[in-house]
């Protein structure tokens, strides 16, 4: 292929290489996510060419790189329906029992007896 620099090659000089390393740096961090969350993810570099002044033979050229990490799924909570949509973290259709009304234990019920005791 003529005299055209390889695209690694490019990235390891680019911006003093300073894209290889971002790129780098990049993918290390997309790889430990996918393998924590076991989701995909993605490394994206942009690379900017435009002319840089008159007579078509110079360009400059501008380098972008995006780590797409995958998202873990939401925390989900179960909450009930109400009227009008509503949402309650107690049931609003339940019936309460009213804190007057609650069984108590009262000094009379049975007590355990260790096996080692007889009485």
């Amino acid at each position: 292929m003529e005299d055209r620099e390889q695209f690694h090659e490019f990235v390891k000089r680019h911006a003093r290489g300073t894209l290889n390393d971002e790129v780098t740096m990049a993918l290390a961090e997309v790889a430990a996510s996918v393998s924590d969350l076991e989701k995909k993810g993605s490394v994206v570099v942009t690379i900017v060419v435009e002319p840089a002044g008159s007579g078509g033979r110079t360009v400059a050229i501008g380098a972008k790189v995006e780590a797409k990490l995958p998202k873990p799924d939401p925390e989900l909570a179960v909450a009930y329906v109400g009227d009008g949509g509503s949402l309650h973290r107690d049931d609003p259709y339940q019936t309460k029992l009213d804190d007057a009304k609650r069984v108590e234990q009262d000094a009379s019920s049975p007590k355990r007896i260790d096996e080692g005791d007889e009485g």
